[in-house]
């Protein structure tokens, strides 16, 4: 049977031959406001909600695909599993700003006992999102009437539709020094243009990740998205062989 390639899973440039993957809750606002302002050569006007006009950012759809198989900097950003799950829990759950996920708080996060009260506490907050954690377990096991968000479907799901193009995982925690290792030779200016680049898409919370986390949520989160774990350990130890080949 012949292998399905999904092109337009990848964003392009139109001068350079980079193809980038991108995941929810996985850096793609940033990347995204880096590629429109490689490409346009001004910041996008939208910044932080760039998803809602990207228009002038090109799909690899839309270019000479057989470039992406020939190009060495074809590449996909993924994240640190529990830090994924406690930005959608803070950014877009529990969250109430422009962007984040009213309908799920009313239509689920009350009838599963979640809190949105302002001022929890930490427990509290641990609390949500255990409960959090439980219920994206039966969704993504079939078991709710709900289809499974972008923001919660597992990363290993959008790699498999693309590892046909074999793309070089990177991990979100240290983009800042693989990703200009990766490109600096067609852009060596890439590090400049990074630093341009203020759009994080990053909400103000009340506790820190490192603090959300206990010894039961991770194991939690780890059994609800194992294969994640094993992406982004994978990804890491190949990064570490790469950097310690350059000491």
């Amino acid at each position: 049977m012949e292998k399905t390639f999904h092109y337009d899973q990848f964003y392009t440039l139109r001068e350079y031959p980079i193809f980038m993957c991108t995941l929810t809750k996985s850096g793609c606002t940033f990347l995204k406001n880096l590629f429109y302002y490689i490409d346009q050569g001004a910041l996008h006007p939208l910044g932080d909600f760039i998803h809602l006009d990207e228009s002038k950012l090109l799909r690899a759809s839309e270019v000479d695909v057989p470039m992406i198989n020939k190009s060495p900097y074809v590449y996909m950003v993924i994240r640190d599993p529990v830090d994924r799950f406690l930005s959608l829990y803070y950014e877009k759950i529990y969250g109430q700003e422009a962007g984040s996920m009213d309908w799920f708080r009313m239509e689920i996060g009350n009838s599963i006992g979640m809190n949105f009260d302002e001022g929890l506490s930490l427990s509290e907050h641990q609390e949500n999102a255990m409960k959090l954690i439980a219920w994206l377990k039966k969704n993504l096991s079939g078991e709710t009437n709900i289809k499974p968000d972008f923001h919660w479907r597992r990363q290993v799901a959008k790699w498999r539709r693309v590892s046909g193009f074999e793309p070089k995982l990177l991990v979100l925690e240290d983009l800042k020094r693989q990703l200009p290792h990766l490109l600096s030779p067609v852009l060596p200016d890439i590090v400049e243009k990074m630093q341009a680049i203020k759009s994080r898409n990053i909400s103000p919370k009340p506790f820190s990740y490192q603090e959300t986390r206990t010894e039961e949520l991770v194991e939690s989160v780890r059994k609800v998205y194992n294969q994640d774990f094993k992406l982004v350990e994978g990804a890491r130890a190949n990064w570490q062989g790469v950097f310690a080949d350059e000491k």
